[in-house]
């Protein structure tokens, strides 16, 4: 999290503990956006939160170096869109889509789904093409 904290990209946790003390110290110590229970996750919360913290701070334009199609994938992929269903709205094929995506993640220098998706939080929402989670 200090490597999330130092970059300005606001950290969202979902964990097991539901202790009221180590709530309170993962908000304090670690400066973290929001804490869910896991037992208690709903993807709409989620997101509404990725939303939250994506508009409360502003980011660094890494997102700046991404073609427009690359763009297009990663918004969709940071609103939770499948490959499918990122290949169905843009009407290209699931291979395309990894392609893309491949693209993307070496560019934000990432190797998942939910590492390149906490870029998006950390990106400008003022910026065209900004995913809005």
């Amino acid at each position: 999290m200090a490597n999330t904290r130092s970059a300005g990209i606001p950290t969202i946790v979902v964990s097991g503990v539901a202790s009221t003390d180590e709530i309170q110290r993962a908000y304090s110590e670690h400066s973290i956006f929001a804490y869910i229970e896991k037992q208690a996750f709903d993807r709409n919360t989620f997101t509404r939160l990725v939303t939250e913290a994506s508009l409360s701070h502003p980011g660094t334009g890494e997102l700046d170096g991404l073609t427009e199609r690359e763009r297009e994938v990663f918004d969709l992929l940071a609103k939770g869109l499948t490959n499918k269903e990122i290949a169905e709205a843009l009407v290209i094929t699931t291979n395309t889509v990894k392609r893309h995506l491949k693209a993307v993640f070496e560019k934000l220098e990432v190797h998942t789904r939910s590492a390149a998706t906490a870029k998006a939080v950390g990106s400008n929402p003022a910026s065209p093409g900004t995913p809005s989670l």
